[in-house]
């Protein structure tokens, strides 16, 4: 093997062996669901990738940075609802509203960034506060109920394909722009590698985690206003699970749930794998309880694995 081929297969190893696992996975899913592969199918759990993977975008700026955000699913689910009703009950233009909807997440990540940092709060304690709150709130909001889409325009088009996906691969192209070319992104890596020598340089620990924070807050709405776009309706319940979900991602995907390192790359990957295993699941009518179960587990054999993996690297 040539030495850049070597080098392409250290750097990208971890992504080809989950692409393997993603293939080995949709033939056992095609094994029981016919026509499982077909196009017009594979393009659906595409769409119903769009999502998840905007989501997992703004998670993984936070887990580099050595954070934790499980209100991203809340935070989806109440952009959706806010965007349905700036649009259909308030008649806000199309535009006013989506920036309307965008600030709302964005503070929403300022506040739980700005908790986390400023009060040395720990993040899981923070954005579960905020889970629940945002969650609280959506619910009261609404009494449960779907606020439909009215707005024939354009808005209502972002859902027809291929518009989400293609929006989602915006997300991950300017992401990787973020994170590998800019001074921001090489701060947030250090961040999270080693947040007390972050420090020591001169970084601004606080102020990258909290912008960390925001990003995530501010993808957590856009995600919000595709997903309310696709169902032409903003449901309370739009993202349930979402935040599991995204986290499942990005640590499938290679990045360490300890910070410091990570590629959107196998991000990318991850999303495309939880969205074809809950299709998989979905489409073969396995029980939302099992389904559970299974994701779990995926989890949990991620993080374990990413941390024997460290283990063995602080050994070498």
């Amino acid at each position: 093997m040539s030495p850049r081929l070597s080098r392409l297969w250290i750097n990208y190893r971890g992504e080809a062996g989950l692409l393997a696992v993603l293939a080995a996975m949709t033939l056992l899913f095609e094994l029981r669901v016919r026509g499982f592969t077909g196009y017009g199918n594979l393009v659906q759990i595409l769409m119903n990738v769009a999502v998840i993977g905007i989501v997992a975008v703004g998670e993984f700026f936070v887990i580099v940075g050595g954070g934790i955000d499980i209100s991203v699913g809340k935070v989806t689910a109440l952009s959706g609802v806010l965007a349905a009703h700036l649009v259909s009950t308030w008649a806000i233009p199309v535009p006013l509203a989506i920036l309307l909807t965008l600030a709302v997440g964005i503070a929403i990540g300022a506040l739980n960034g700005a908790l986390s940092t400023c009060f040395r709060i720990p993040a899981f304690i923070v954005t579960l506060g905020a889970f629940s709150m945002v969650s609280g709130l959506t619910a009261v909001w609404t009494h449960g109920a779907s606020v439909q889409l009215r707005e024939p325009g354009w808005l209502a088009a972002v859902g027809q394909k291929p518009t989400p996906v293609l929006i989602m691969l915006a997300v991950f192209l300017l992401g990787w722009v973020v994170m590998a070319r800019t001074v921001f992104g090489r701060r947030l890596y250090a961040i999270g590698g080693n947040d007390q020598a972050a420090r020591l340089a001169g970084i601004g620990v606080r102020l990258h985690r909290s912008i960390s924070y925001m990003i995530a807050g501010g993808l957590a709405a856009l995600g919000g206003i595709v997903a309310m776009s696709q169902l032409r309706a903003g449901d309370p319940k739009a993202g349930e699970g979402l935040e599991f979900d995204a986290i499942t991602a990005v640590v499938l995907g290679g990045t360490s749930l300890f910070g410091g390192e990570g590629k959107l790359l196998g991000v990318l990957v991850g999303a495309v794998f939880m969205g074809t295993l809950s299709t998989g699941l979905n489409q073969a009518n396995v029980d939302s309880n099992y389904q559970s179960i299974i994701k779990g587990a995926v989890l949990v054999t991620a993080v374990l694995i990413d941390t024997t993996l460290r283990r063995r690297g602080r050994r070498a």
